[in-house]
């Protein structure tokens, strides 16, 4: 793994551990799971698209709860 994927796999947990705290970790890790398999659906398994996909989330859950 080079230093670019390690860094995107930091910053994908750590984007992971933040909507786990808004939903729930099961929630949390289900939603990543189906990013990762429509990632490779597409075949655009890209961390990058993943992390995109997160931080979309993360930013919506976010919205909801201070609404």
């Amino acid at each position: 793994m080079n230093k670019m994927n390690y860094q995107l796999h930091i910053e994908i947990n750590h984007l992971l551990d933040s909507l786990a705290k808004l939903i729930g970790y099961n929630q949390a890790h289900a939603y990543y799971e189906r990013v990762y398999n429509e990632a490779l659906c597409t075949t655009r398994l890209s961390d990058e698209y993943v992390k995109e996909k997160m931080k979309i989330k993360l930013r919506n859950v976010s919205l909801t709860e201070s609404i």
